[in-house]
């Protein structure tokens, strides 16, 4: 369903299923067109207005590869199904909040160098992500950006001078993390309740014991 100029998607049909490229014609696509869709895979290819909560709550969608110039707040938060994302670098600088809050699939996603900010809670509840490559050019993460994700392990890049507030909290596989040498502070419950942690490689001046409140005890 389209406005009268077929410029801007309005309703995508609930019931049908399959893959989508958007088409051509399509400049916008308005919030919640997507709600509980059964549309499987997406590919946008190009920039285009997406606004907040776009794709959210689009229950049937596990395949997801955009541009990202186009990510926008809870463009994709709460799609139960979603496994993968490949983001195309296209000269977007972050993933903004929520973006793929509460996608519990979600196994694997690919973030271009051009990425600098990880907005707050981005992927918090992404309880199957497992892995994630933060880009050699981030320079900020989002409070509780991680909350609650399945990863095993992380390297936080060169460049990032700040874990803040809750930023790896509730991640109960992570058992390693590498801190770059830029790293300046770790905010309080940064890792709190991220009992599994056994191994930190310390590159910063930072001084860690157990029972840091950034560790919450760890």
């Amino acid at each position: 369903l389209t406005d009268a100029d077929e410029r801007t998607l309005l309703a995508f049909p609930a019931r049908r299923t399959g893959g989508m490229v958007i088409p051509e014609s399509i400049e916008r696509i308005v919030n919640q067109a997507f709600f509980g869709s059964n549309l499987d895979s997406l590919i946008l290819d190009r920039d285009m207005t997406l606004e907040s909560g776009a794709f959210a709550n689009a229950d049937g969608l596990k395949s997801v590869t955009m541009t990202s110039k186009s990510l926008t707040p809870s463009l994709f938060s709460n799609c139960s199904s979603l496994r993968e994302v490949h983001i195309i670098d296209t000269g977007g600088t972050e993933i903004p909040e929520q973006t793929f809050e509460g996608c519990s699939s979600l196994e694997y996603v690919s973030i271009p160098d051009g990425i600098i900010s990880i907005g707050d809670d981005a992927f918090i509840r992404c309880g199957s992500l497992r892995s994630v490559d933060l880009p050699d050019g981030l320079r900020e993460l989002g409070i509780d950006a991680f909350r609650y994700c399945g990863i095993t392990s992380v390297a936080i890049p060169e460049g990032v001078s700040t874990i803040p507030e809750g930023c790896f909290s509730f991640c109960g596989h992570l058992t390693t993390v590498h801190l770059p040498s830029t790293m300046t502070s770790i905010d309080d419950l940064a890792f709190y309740g991220s009992d599994a942690i056994v191994v930190v490689f310390n590159d910063s001046g930072l001084s860690i014991s157990p029972g840091d409140t950034g560790f919450g005890g760890v």
